[in-house]
């Protein structure tokens, strides 16, 4: 016989706490790419885990720096006293001078060369002058007038550079060895394209020159330099 009564329903329960549904397992969450995670922390008192905090990794390499903030001073005084020297060298092809060997100049450009190799170094007067050359080569010459020029500098900065670390010396004595030394390299230069030894003629005239034009610029860089100091 059957009862009126309802019947009683029976569900399956899963294994474990009867009458509570067993939830999934909660999957773990894996750290973002360059990040691990720190050691777990204890559960709290409440039973809840304490929230994964993500730390850099060890391993991460940090932003190069490229320049100082010193390194990226002298290089812009570099390029402000290479931008003076070029000047100086266009403005120096406006003033003739009644002389009628060819090769000589006043050498105006190596004020700028000088200032930087007192003020900063010998690296940075080394750029001055090497920015000089292939610009003013570039812009106002030619390859052969290139040659002529880096020899002459390439000599002229050696010994200004040497001549430098003299303490005491004048800085009016060191522009006119460079100037001479200047002029001697550009003959070297003259002797070998031109295949003969009869430009050494003018040496003594283009000396001579050299101890003038040097003198000049010279007492420029003294100045400058004294007007440099009182800025300061």
């Amino acid at each position: 016989m059957s009862s009126h009564g309802s019947e009683p329903e029976f569900s399956a329960a899963p294994r474990g706490q009867a009458g509570a549904a067993v939830q999934p397992p909660a999957r773990a969450q894996s750290p973002s790419p360059g990040r691990t995670a720190a050691p777990a922390q204890p559960p709290s008192c409440d039973g809840a885990a304490a929230p994964v905090q993500l730390r850099p990794h060890d391993g991460a390499v940090a932003p190069a720096q490229f320049l100082s903030l010193d390194e990226a001073k002298r290089w812009a005084r570099v390029g402000m006293l290479a931008a003076l020297a070029l000047v100086l060298g266009y403005v120096e092809t406006f003033i003739p001078l009644p002389v009628p060997v060819p090769g000589i100049k006043l050498g105006l450009g190596n004020i700028a060369v000088l200032v930087a190799l007192v003020v900063l170094d010998v690296r940075s007067a080394a750029a001055v002058a090497l920015l000089k050359v292939l610009a003013a080569g570039f812009l106002f010459g030619n390859p052969l007038m290139m040659a002529y020029s880096a020899a002459g500098t390439l000599l002229a900065f050696a010994i200004i550079a040497v001549l430098n670390r003299i303490p005491g010396i004048s800085v009016v004595l060191v522009a006119i060895a460079g100037a001479i030394f200047h002029n001697i390299g550009q003959l070297a230069v003259a002797s070998v394209v031109l295949r003969t030894g009869l430009v050494w003629a003018t040496a003594p005239v283009l000396v001579i020159a050299a101890c003038v034009t040097g003198a000049l610029t010279g007492a420029a860089v003294r100045y400058t330099l004294a007007s440099l100091e009182g800025g300061a």
